[in-house]
């Protein structure tokens, strides 16, 4: 199905949660994939990233919007990519409580073994973490 094709709103989380799935957390003001999404969306739909996140983080409780990336936290790799970027920005203390228990409600929904890919299979000089600038 295409974006266009997306009319519903489980329709719009299952769309939105495969493509995050195939190209990472994405950085609602940087990235260009979640940018064009939100083009080829309907017009029922946001247009812009920042109020198509939203709108999916009331719909599920799968989508995560954290210092304006968009994670998916049922999958391992986002989870993994979300933890780095909080050590980065160094949150405080105060925060990571609630966003670490969001994670771990969703503990029991980890992505299958074999979408991730096994460390031995990466480069030891490029980082397999996604890097975003805070």
């Amino acid at each position: 199905m295409s974006a266009m094709g997306v009319r519903t709103e489980v329709q719009l989380v299952d769309y939105v949660t495969a493509f995050l799935t195939h190209f990472g957390p994405q950085h609602l003001t940087i990235d260009v994939p979640v940018r064009l999404l939100c083009k080829c969306l309907p017009s029922m739909w946001p247009h812009t990233p920042t109020e198509l996140a939203e709108k999916l983080a009331k719909l599920s409780p799968h989508f995560l919007v954290v210092n304006d990336v968009l994670f998916l936290s049922s999958n391992a790799r986002h989870r993994r990519s979300l933890v780095d970027s909080l050590q980065l920005v160094n949150l405080s203390v105060q925060n990571l409580p609630k966003i670490f228990s969001m994670l771990l409600s969703n503990s029991h929904l980890h992505a299958h073994p074999n979408h991730i890919p096994p460390p031995s299979s990466l480069h030891p000089n490029i980082s397999h973490h996604r890097r975003f600038a805070l």
